[in-house]
């Protein structure tokens, strides 16, 4: 489907990719690192080539115009991150291929109108990066997963109504990068149950 959310287009593509089955199993296979500086939650390992060319084709023929990948990686996030927090992409484009079979409730994206663009909660965003840095980089126990809770509510709380894509198997959401987004429930223990994504940034 293709929608329209305040003249900014938006796309939700269901059965998107043949053999999606087969890219499961060869997310399944890779080795996964967490993040250097701890900017985001999880571990990601970078695609390979041939699925990358593949992947940027169809995202450009989707959205009609020509772009550049500068980022695709397979990425899983157990149930220990907790959720994602609200935050912008600095890209042109984001996609989101869903990998799970079958996902808990409630573990998709949130995107956020245009009344939350990042220019203007730049700031709330970079005050509160610090808190989220901090956690991802701790073990993240029970006491710090508590006291994280508590600090990425408050801060969640900012942004309302959002448009809610559900995750499900070789579901592909495509969106404005500069929109206000988060990542609902993580859900699973290891890289075989745990929430797993494609997820790919294009540039112009």
């Amino acid at each position: 489907s293709t929608d329209l959310y305040d003249d900014v287009m938006y796309f939700v593509i269901d059965d998107a990719i043949n053999n999606c089955d087969k890219l499961r199993e060869l997310a399944l296979q890779q080795s996964y690192k967490k993040s250097a500086d701890y900017r985001w939650p999880g571990l990601r390992a970078s695609i390979p080539e041939e699925i990358e060319i593949k992947y940027t084709q169809f995202v450009c023929s989707r959205l009609g115009m020509q772009l550049k990948l500068s980022g695709g990686f397979f990425q899983y996030v157990d149930k220990s991150w907790i959720e994602g927090t609200c935050h912008y992409d600095p890209t042109v484009y984001t996609s989101i291929s869903y990998l799970n079979y079958n996902p808990e409730e409630n573990s998709g994206t949130e995107l956020y109108d245009e009344g939350y663009f990042c220019d203007y909660y730049g700031d709330m965003i970079s005050d509160f990066d610090p808190i989220k840095r901090k956690f991802y980089k701790s073990r993240r126990n029970i006491f710090g997963r508590n006291f994280y809770k508590r600090k990425y509510k408050e801060f969640n709380s900012n942004f309302k109504d959002p448009i809610v894509v559900e995750n499900k198997f070789n579901r592909t959401f495509i969106f404005d990068s500069h929109r206000l987004h988060r990542a609902q429930n993580f859900f699973g223990k290891k890289l075989s149950d745990a929430r797993l994504t494609m997820i790919c940034f294009f540039v112009l």
